[in-house]
């Protein structure tokens, strides 16, 4: 066999096995574009009502459901019409067939019931047998653990749940001959203190690291940016910004692979001190930013809100480069959030730390109805087209000859290729 044929074989062998040490999903398109889907989105009024019809599916690699609901320790829909949702969804996938639906569990208001039905044998057991027979009925591709947050009492009972939903994944796929469920999780801090990266390594397939929210308007005296790439919420050294945490978690015990950094499409904001001498990074404020008009959240507008009323309200924009993020300001309100800068420079930071990809939160807050004039979806396409880049040709010099490979190597005819790219170091070991 040629010797370049028989090195190509090789490679996708070790892709393929790459891939299975990792406990990735090979159908998965990589890198992650991660698209979570709120099912309230749609009683909001007007244009701002998103729903299933909304979407357009090239800009994601998945979409996540957020969120259903636990009752009697069975997985159940939320909304009323949850199950015409997942099918609109699951119908996606005629314009991209890599598609994947998952659905979430958990939130800030639907914790408490995903803790109580974890802390029992029993309530884990009835849960996990629901959510794979709920799954498979509605055509989903998997499930999503959003526990916020669980504490270090916590740390072994999360743990549980995700090995036994992962056990029995693996064992239904084995039953069946069908695709394995995949299983990924929200997570935030390290500090909150309930988390063992090597156990979360072996079961999830995705970590999307909640790397926002680090700031806001409950902290009333001054203003700040909530998702700072660098340094901290007000252009200082600390913790609380995204490069910090998305290494503290690879350092967890999280493959790279697995964590996706979690970009916030809407921004948090304050009303100003009057006569505030300042208007940058910890400026006086009095409270949080007036209600959004389209989503009736305090502190908080969705990133369509924003760029109209900088337009409307005359407002400066200002792109911090220490924290590489922007914020816009009037002489009465001020408001941090990611514009298409933002996103582009987040997202090619993610490329070149060889992270495994991003997720928005949430579709719904993204323009995606062209208020602003700037096009559909102007952020998620940001995102598209950081990733579509173009990798740089690698040259690789060999100082010897390319040894005979023995036939063992030679990938057996149940591998399939897939589209991995394997870094050259990982070449070293055929020279």
């Amino acid at each position: 066999m040629p010797r370049p044929l028989v090195l190509l074989l090789c490679l996708v062998y070790l892709s393929s096995s790459i891939l299975a040490i990792q406990g990735l999903d090979a159908e998965l398109e990589l890198p992650h574009r991660g698209c979570y889907y709120t099912n309230w989105a749609q009683y909001r009024s007007g244009m701002a009502s998103h729903k299933p019809e909304n979407i357009d599916p090239t800009l994601c690699t998945w979409i996540a459901v957020a969120f259903a609901k636990i009752d009697q320790n069975e997985l159940t829909p939320l909304e009323w019409n949850d199950e015409g949702t997942f099918t609109k969804l699951v119908n996606l996938k005629t314009v991209n067939p890599k598609l994947k639906i998952l659905l979430s569990i958990g939130g800030w208001t639907l914790t408490k019931p995903l803790v109580e039905m974890s802390s029992t044998a029993a309530g884990r057991a009835t849960f996990v047998a629901s959510s794979i027979k709920n799954l498979r009925k509605w055509a989903l591709d998997g499930l999503d653990v959003d526990w916020e947050f669980p504490h270090a009492a916590d740390k072994a009972i999360f743990s549980t749940l995700l090995m036994e939903l992962r056990d029995a994944f693996e064992k239904e796929a084995k039953e069946t001959g069908k695709p394995r469920l995949l299983l990924g999780a929200a997570v935030h801090l390290i500090s909150d203190g309930g988390f063992d990266g090597a156990s979360m390594n072996r079961t999830l397939d995705i970590v999307n690291v909640m790397v926002y929210d680090l700031e806001g308007p409950w902290d009333v005296a001054s203003v700040g940016h909530q998702a700072p790439l660098f340094k901290g919420p007000f252009s200082q050294e600390s913790p609380l910004n995204v490069e910090f945490i998305m290494r503290e978690w690879v350092a967890a015990g999280i493959s790279k692979a697995k964590l996706l950094l979690g970009l916030p499409l809407y921004g948090r904001g304050w009303l100003l001190t009057d006569g505030a001498a300042s208007h940058g990074l910890n400026a006086s404020a009095t409270g949080p930013i007036t209600m959004s008009a389209y989503t009736g959240e305090a502190g908080s507008w969705p990133f369509y809100e924003i760029c109209d009323r900088i337009v409307k309200d005359k407002a400066t924009v200002i792109y911090d480069e220490n924290i590489q993020a922007s914020y816009a300001f009037t002489n009465s309100w001020w408001i941090g959030y990611d514009d298409v800068r933002t996103i582009t420079t987040k997202t090619k930071w993610m490329l070149d730390n060889g992270f495994g990809g991003v997720y928005v939160w949430d579709l719904a807050q993204d323009d995606f109805f062209d208020l602003c004039g700037l096009g559909r979806y102007p952020l998620l396409k940001a995102v598209l087209a950081a990733t579509a880049a173009p990798p740089a040709t690698t040259t690789i010099t060999c100082t010897q000859p390319l040894k005979e490979l023995p036939e063992m190597i030679i990938p057996p005819p149940s591998i399939k290729p897939t589209s991995t790219l394997l870094h050259t170091s990982q070449c070293v070991p055929f020279y």
